[in-house]
């Protein structure tokens, strides 16, 4: 990933600002977070594209990253919180750019022992993602909410819920 991504963000063709200048700085901050390169994830977040319901979400959940990456996870928890109740949209279902963050949020809970908490935001997350049967069969966030149910299931004593996650 690592020498593609470097590939097209050192593209220098015309429409560069409406391609690759627009997903690159989301893409190569994740790309460096995953390889806990973070002074390099932060100097990208300072360019994220906005203008949109999926980029905010996307630029919170990164944000927030950072600073469970920095060992600030109380400071993550809170904002990613806080964007999330920001970012709520009225409607039956949420927009599928608000499932994994709120999955991270259930990982991140569940990390601090809210398995509760964790269940519940999984179950959200699961909602916003897997809006299809195909998704629902799959979706990397699908597979990744229903884990975190899974986790917290276990910790709150429900094994066959549990095994139920974990299976689908």
């Amino acid at each position: 990933a690592d020498t593609w991504l470097d590939r097209a963000v050192s593209d220098t063709t015309p429409d560069r600002e409406t391609g690759v200048g627009v997903w690159a700085p989301p893409a190569m901050a994740q790309l460096r977070l995953e390889q806990g390169r973070l002074k390099e994830a932060r100097a990208w977040m300072a360019n994220l594209p906005t203008g949109t319901h999926t980029r905010l979400s996307t630029a919170a959940w990164l944000r927030a990253r950072l600073k469970w990456e920095e060992g600030d996870s109380a400071g993550a928890i809170a904002s990613l919180a806080a964007a999330l109740r920001e970012l709520a949209v009225p409607g039956p279902r949420l927009p599928p750019d608000m499932g994994l963050p709120h999955i991270t949020l259930g990982e991140w809970r569940l990390a601090n022992g809210d398995a509760r908490e964790a269940d519940s935001l999984a179950r959200i997350g699961l909602d916003a993602v897997g809006f299809d049967s195909l998704t629902r069969t799959r979706s990397a966030p699908v597979g990744r909410a229903e884990l975190v149910r899974a986790r917290a299931l276990r910790a709150l004593g429900d094994l066959p819920g549990s095994q139920a996650a974990a299976a689908r």
